[in-house]
């Protein structure tokens, strides 16, 4: 896959696939999550020697927060979740209990491993639509309020090397979205 557009300060990228599967269809965006919400979450942790694995959980919070990692500092609408998450699940899906797209899989909190982290589908909704209308490779963040911190945050996707490799979203596959 070929990187074709990044916003650092989300954590998030589109990728370019040589080829999209047979048999896929598009993912349907959902709502933002409440707290209490039931949900699901797919990923990729090369530790556990399985292809994919699931995770259950449900919604803590939806709020804004800032954050540093060693690839520099985020900042976004963060879904807080009971879902374990672990290296290399970041950039998995996240959806509701109707299957519908709600985050993707962030970050996970060092000392509480019980909190799981999200970007939430308010921020992929701007990014897809601010990638839609400057259709350049890199989507520039717009100011939002200060708020949250993040030292404690661990990543476990391979953007903390500054590759954007584990990021999930199809764009070719977003269209009826």
């Amino acid at each position: 896959a070929e990187v074709v557009a990044s916003d650092k300060s989300r954590d998030i990228a589109i990728l370019k696939l040589e080829r999209i599967p047979e048999g896929i269809t598009a993912i349907k965006f959902g709502k933002p999550c409440l707290p209490g919400q039931s949900i699901h979450s797919v990923g990729n942790p090369g530790a556990s020697g399985a292809l994919w694995s699931y995770a259950f959980g449900k919604v803590r919070q939806n709020y804004y927060m800032q954050s540093r990692f060693d690839f520099g500092k985020t900042q976004m609408q963060m879904l807080e979740t009971t879902a374990m998450i672990n290296p290399g699940d970041s950039g998995g899906p996240i959806v509701n209990d109707a299957g519908e797209l709600v985050g993707l899989s962030q970050s996970y909190h060092r000392q509480h491993r019980g909190y799981a982290y999200g970007v939430d589908i308010s921020e992929i909704k701007w990014f897809l639509k601010k990638y839609r209308k400057s259709q350049t490779n890199t989507v520039q963040s717009e100011d939002k309020p200060q708020g949250g911190s993040g030292s404690v945050f661990s990543n476990p996707s391979a953007a903390t090397s500054g590759s954007f490799k584990d990021v999930d979203l199809f764009a070719s596959a977003l269209k009826d979205n």
